[in-house]
Order: structure tokens, then sequence, then C-alpha cells
């Protein structure tokens, strides 16, 4: 299974500390996993080697979450055109 990283992101733009690490089957379920990562103005960077798979906007997946509605891969904002 691909090894995945993801980094929390200050509001100021920076790597808040070390990764944390993942082993799934494909980006969306990193992606997916990474949302339980989120916390207060911090967004992620989900990573898999040297590739960005996907980031996530704190406030977008909150509103999506909260809003009753079913979080998409849209919402993760996936950038190899996964979804």
């Amino acid at each position: 299974m691909p090894e995945y990283r993801f980094y929390l992101i200050t509001e100021g733009g920076h790597v808040a500390g070390p990764p944390v690490e993942f082993q799934g089957p494909d980006d969306a379920t990193a992606a997916k996993m990474a949302v339980g990562y989120l916390r207060k103005g911090r967004d992620i960077e989900v990573w898999q080697a040297e590739r960005v798979v996907a980031f996530l906007n704190y406030e977008e997946v909150k509103a999506t979450l909260t809003s009753g509605r079913a979080a998409t891969f849209r919402s993760y904002h996936l950038l190899d055109g996964e979804a």
C-alpha cells in the first residue's frame, strides 16, 4: 500500500510540526483519513512520496460537514484529478 503523510499547516502557511504517517490503498482514502486530523484554523496537505495529493481547507471542510451534506472528494481539493 502507498505511504502518505499529512502536514498540519498554520494560518501563516507554515508546517506546524512533524507529519502524521499513514498507509492507504489510494489518494481518496488518504484524504478521508486526513479529515480526522483537521484542527481549528489549520489546513492539511496530504503527500504521497514527493507528490502533493490534496489540500484540505479547514473552513471549507467544516462547512461541508456541518451542513449535513456528506463531504465529497471535491471538498478535499484532490490535486491529481481523482474524484
